[in-house]
């Protein structure tokens, strides 16, 4: 008689189980004895074997007031299987409470009179997946950050326009005050000149009286009339002059503040004179954002910034001049030469045609924001004065010239009365404008130490609209933190030495409520060099700077999550090509921390294999807004080979032009191994246990046969009822041993032409043959053939089949349908179970991943359906689900 294989005895087998990398434990009783703890078991609990016959509770007395020592017992007395994922356990690991994240079951092993002789106790160590989840979280919420900064962009474009019509409307009065100024001036000169002729001509008069006084006695009081008359005159002229110097330092004084709210308005400007656009004025901020220096006043725009030669800015420009109409551009992506290096900028700019007085275009103003930073612009104005005399040059009499004098007076009198009308409505024009841009004017009178400004900076300051009050008075609502530097950042101002520029960002507070603002002014002095005024804007920047705030707690956010994930991050300009890294990136791929990781070197440590596909996935990424996702080898300049995980995702212009890729990588090589040696013990553990199993199978079927021939009722059923568990262990051993042959590459697909229908037909006669709990009906449209691995294909099936049974309640109905289609047949099993949770969906043919609140009597290792995916996945086919909860599940794959 042939000898059976050899078995391996107990102890042997818990040998081999000790060195399983799969924590696993053996407890008997209520208490959770410890019986048997693999070494995995025991590392996790972070103690030694003395742990073995102690109660759970005395083993690890830290888990008492947490529920596992409440499950145990649950799991003992109702012979249940417990289980969970991601659960937090608190454990003292080398004198140091730990909180350990696991993927754990209970499961409740029981005898043949059904009660439980021993809790089968499986765990995983998820601590490094969980804490990836959240930093996968934390990755989302960043993008939903960068959401809310794109309509902060969005809500300062429409700002943007704002200033542009302000623009408009700034250009329109300072054309205005240049024409009141040129009229101003030559009223100025033609009094001077007049005045000075007068004076001439009186002291010639008083010669002539003088020399005929003896010949003219009869004419003496005409001519003391005449003098009285021209006294007076004289003193109407220099009550009228210091009426005209007075108003000229009233003009100035209105003119400066004027120049000071323009060159402190925070956005940069540039004047352009002809087609060739010869820079004749540009301030500091757009000086700044050029970054070619200084001197840049007479010289063309193109020979300043050459680099614009493609980015369509010279035509837009050359456009204005020709037509006349302004242009506008809303987060414009610039790419500008600053300091050497190429960099990309986004502005909000405009370009407005300047007109003289015949509404000829003689150049091009230029307004731009950089949309993350607003900045002070300064503009300048040109002034020209004529000439012109209006004098009479013969005078017939004294009188008569006294009188014209007299007349003349009075219209230049009412030509400044005109002029001061025309200059209060260009004000008036001016504060609409400074009003619409939503900032704050500010007038300080060094001399009398008053303050003063415009009715909002008064509401910021909490001033009635009409009050003057001492500067010490107006710093009072300054934060204590920033007063004191303040009021020396006015007091540098004042003195002359610094130029009088006046600049500083400071908080008020009033009624409790902090407000931001940026204030920029400009100090006007005397010839003595004494400061005689100080004028300028603030800006309210309270949500700009808050927003930049939340940013940067974000990105620490990130950084943290991603050091602690040790995670590595890229952003790569598709543009350019060029690409940033931070060093956990160039550590992934064996680069040194001091060396520069260009993209094209990235593309060069992939084995060849992969830099195709890859390029592939990260092109389908760009062009249909999705996440791209990919594991590949690389090699290190140390020739070692090591795994990567990397995502990444495009960001898009307001055009949706893709403009960036960003991404996230992670060393994945321990990972790979660790999967690598657990499928090589699932393959040798699967191969091991077959053959008992067979030999189990055998001796069954010879009991079931001894049973039916003696008419055992009792031993008949129960050997039923073995058998079909021994099938239920077969198919899992065997699902294992596929996952480790698919997952090492080893499974063949084996393809040939068969009649798929036909398949679908064998099997489902098999199923009629031994369910009697549900109806199968299966409808099939003809012959449908496909080129495919028929026993693989089969094995698909089969799992549908059994997982509608399983998951859908007894006499329910599982239709079954093969069908046609254009280039491919599709496969469908509908049930009328307890349907699928939209959540689940996605992750259902994930791996060892099972639906939560499923009966506990549905029991499975969640690899079928995985298996089922990764088989029809080698065929180029598809596999997916319908469902609804309390509805059913309708499975799917198709095939060609």
């Amino acid at each position: 008689m042939a000898q059976g294989p050899p078995y391996l005895q107990v102890d042997t087998l818990l040998e081999i189980f000790q060195h399983t990398k799969t924590a696993t434990a053996v407890h008997v009783g209520e208490e959770a004895y410890i019986q048997f703890a693999n070494d995995a078991m025991i590392n996790i609990w972070g103690k030694d074997n003395s742990v073995i016959g102690k109660s759970l509770e005395a083993a690890l007395p830290e888990l008492k007031g947490q529920p596992f020592i409440e499950m145990f017992a649950k799991v003992w007395r109702e012979g249940l299987t417990i289980g969970g994922s991601d659960t937090p356990a608190e454990l003292i690991i080398n004198g140091k409470k730990e909180t350990i994240f696991f993927d754990f079951e209970y499961k409740a092993m029981l005898g043949s009179d059904g009660k439980t002789i021993c809790i089968l106790h499986t765990a995983t160590d998820v601590t490094e997946r969980y804490l990836k989840n959240k930093i996968y979280e934390k990755v989302i919420e960043t993008e939903l950050t960068l959401g809310r900064e794109q309509a902060l962009n969005e809500e300062l474009a429409a700002t943007n326009e704002e200033l542009m019509a302000s623009n408009e409307e700034l250009a329109a009065a300072f054309e205005e005050i240049r024409t009141t100024n040129e009229e101003l001036q030559v009223t100025k000169d033609s009094l001077k000149s007049l005045n000075a002729s007068l004076e001439k001509r009186v002291e010639q008069r008083l010669e002539t009286i003088s020399m005929l006084n003896q010949q003219l006695e009869a004419s003496n009081e005409e001519i003391r009339a005449s003098n009285e008359e021209l006294l007076a005159s004289n003193e109407e002229l220099a009550i009228s002059k210091e009426d005209l110097e007075l108003s000229n330092q009233n003009l100035a004084e209105s003119e400066f503040r004027t120049r000071a709210i323009i060159e402190s308005a925070p956005f940069p400007i540039g004047v352009y004179l002809g087609r060739e656009l010869r820079i004749t004025f540009a301030n500091q901020s757009i000086l700044d954002v050029w970054g070619k220096g200084n001197d840049v006043i007479g010289k063309c725009y193109k020979e300043i910034l050459p680099e614009l030669e493609n980015q369509s800015v010279f035509k837009q420009l050359d456009d204005v001049f020709l037509t006349g109409i302004p242009f506008m551009a809303r987060n414009q992506a610039i790419n500008l030469e600053v300091n050497g290096e190429l960099k990309t900028y986004f502005f909000n700019y405009n370009f407005t045609a300047l007109r003289d007085e015949s509404g000829k275009i003689y150049g091009v103003m230029n307004t731009a924001a950089d949309v993350s930073d607003l900045e002070i612009a300064k503009q300048q104005i040109e002034f020209a004065a004529k000439e012109t005399n209006r004098l009479n040059e013969q005078l017939a009499a004294l009188n008569e010239e006294l009188m014209t004098s007299n007349e003349e007076m009075t219209e230049y009198n009412q030509q400044l009365s005109l002029l001061y009308e025309q200059l209060g409505i260009n004000q008036g024009e001016l504060e609409l404008a400074i009003n619409a841009a939503g900032l704050g004017t500010f007038d300080l009178n060094p001399v009398t130490g008053r303050f003063t400004g415009n009715d909002l900076l008064k509401s910021w300051f909490g001033l009635a609209p009409e009050e003057e009050i001492e500067l010490e008075h107006a710093t009072n609502v300054i934060a204590d933190s920033d007063r004191s530097e303040v009021i020396s950042a006015i007091e540098h101002a004042l003195n002359i030495s610094s130029g009088g520029d006046y600049e500083k960002e400071y908080s008020i507070i009033l009624s409790g409520k902090p407000r931001i603002v940026r204030a920029k002014g400009k100090t006007l002095f005397n010839n003595e060099g004494q400061a005689i005024r100080l004028s300028g804007v603030l800006q309210d920047v309270t949500e700009q700077v808050n927003y930049s705030k939340e940013i940067s707690e974000a990105n620490t956010r990130l950084k943290i999550a991603m050091d602690a994930g040790a995670l590595g991050s890229t952003e790569v300009d598709l543009a350019t090509g060029n690409m940033e890294c931070n060093d956990r990136f160039k550590t992934c791929y064996g680069r040194p921390l001091d060396q520069r990781f260009t993209y094209p070197q990235l593309f060069e440590s992939m084995l060849p294999i992969y830099r195709e596909g890859i390029k592939e996935r990260v092109k389908i990424a760009i062009e249909t807004h999705s996440v791209y996702q990919a594991e590949y080898e690389v090699q290190w300049p140390d020739e070692t080979i090591h795994w990567i995980n990397a995502h990444g995702r495009a960001r898009y212009d307001n055009d949706g032009k893709a403009i960036k890729m960003v991404g996230i990588v992670s060393d994945i090589t321990e990972a790979k191994a660790d999967e690598q040696r657990k499928n090589d013990f699932i393959g040798m553990v699967s191969h091991e246990l077959k053959t008992p199993l067979t030999s189990i199978s055998g001796y069954l079927q010879l009991l079931q046969i001894r049973a039916k021939k003696n008419e055992d009722s009792f031993s008949v059923p129960a050997l039923d009822k073995a058998n079909n568990q021994l099938k239920k262990m077969t198919n899992m051993i065997n699902s294992f041993l596929n996952m480790s042959r698919l997952e090492s590459g080893k499974i063949h697909i084996d393809n040939q032409y068969f009649d798929l229908a036909h398949l679908v037909s064998e099997i489902e006669s098999e199923f009629q043959l031994t369910v009697t709990s549900h109806k199968l009906i299966f409808t099939s449209e003809g012959e449908s053939f496909v080129n495919a691995d028929r026993d693989k294909i089969g094995q698909v099936i089969n799992n549908f089949i059994s997982n509608a049974i399983k998951y859908s309640p007894a006499g329910s109905t599982i239709n079954i349908r093969c069908k046609p289609m254009e280039n491919s047949v599709q496969v469908s099993v509908q049930d009328q179970g307890y349907g699928i949770r939209e959540e689940d969906k996605e992750k259902l043919f994930e791996r060892y991943y099972r639906v939560a609140n499923q009966p506990t009597t549905i029991s499975g290792f969640g690899i079928g359906l995985y298996l089922c995916a990764e088989i029809i996945k080698r065929h180029n086919g598809k596999i997916w689900v319908d469902s609804e909860q309390g509805k059913g599940s309708t499975f799917f794959f198709s095939i060609s």
